[in-house]
């Protein structure tokens, strides 16, 4: 009864203008709760009912707008498919460094793929094995460079080519789209695309304009997350309605 009456209490707060949403974050330990594991692996199975006929999959995670926890939600997503489904993953970070990444993994990476299209490097060099090799980080260009340049190349094809070659599944994270296209730029690169909505702050126009954008370019949506839903039941009570 109290956690009723407190989940009571924090729908009274919302309605009177005081949201009680704190933003998604992960328990100290880095595992992720029970909540957002079945989430992610409903992501997986929602993929792998689309794309069962590829040996490898290409897949690109977009948001509507900044904060919206695409990146978190992407980084988990590869270090479940790493860890506990024993794929080999590239998680390749289209958003000039602004994923956090490399914060979250506590690693610097010296080269980008922008480096391997020019010669600078070999693409090994410029991915960095991370929890505890369980995937591949890496960076598309250096926060400077503009994405589009990189990716309209058709050299940036053949890349993408040798990274499905080798791994099993091969991840974007894209800047929102409010703020940048250049996520649409990757749709033609990806075997589909994951949107990203925060729950009761991006609107059901917002969500829909950026789907037909993206159908628009050619591209195929796997799957939907609703982050950041807010349960003033508890989530154990939702489970059994």
């Amino acid at each position: 009864m109290p956690k009723i009456y407190e989940a009571l209490k924090a729908a009274e707060k919302e309605q009177a203008g005081e949201s009680s949403e704190t933003g998604f974050s992960l328990p100290s330990g880095g595992e992720p709760p029970q909540s957002l594991r079945e989430k992610l692996v409903g992501v997986y199975q929602s993929i792998d009912s689309t794309l069962h006929d590829l040996s490898s999959w290409v897949v690109t995670f977009v948001s509507a707008r900044s904060g919206e926890g695409a990146s978190t939600l992407l980084r988990e997503f590869a270090r479940l498919m790493g860890t506990e489904m024993g794929k080999r993953v590239a998680l390749l970070d289209a958003d000039r460094g602004f994923g956090r990444h490399r914060e979250a993994f506590g690693v610097e990476l010296e080269a980008t793929c922008e480096d391997v299209l020019a010669g600078r490097c070999q693409l090994e060099e410029a991915l960095r094995p991370v929890a505890d090799g369980a995937l591949h980080l890496g960076m598309v260009t250096s926060p400077g460079s503009a994405l589009s340049n990189v990716v309209s190349s058709a050299r940036f094809r053949d890349l993408a080519g040798r990274l499905r070659d080798s791994f099993d599944l091969v991840l974007f994270d894209t800047p929102p789209v409010s703020e940048s296209s250049d996520a649409l730029l990757l749709v033609r690169e990806s075997d589909g695309i994951v949107l990203v909505v925060e729950a009761e702050k991006t609107r059901w126009q917002v969500a829909e304009g950026i789907r037909d954008r993206i159908t628009k370019q050619g591209g195929d949506i796997l799957g939907v997350i609703l982050n950041k839903r807010r349960h003033y039941i508890p989530y154990a009570i939702y489970k059994r309605l």
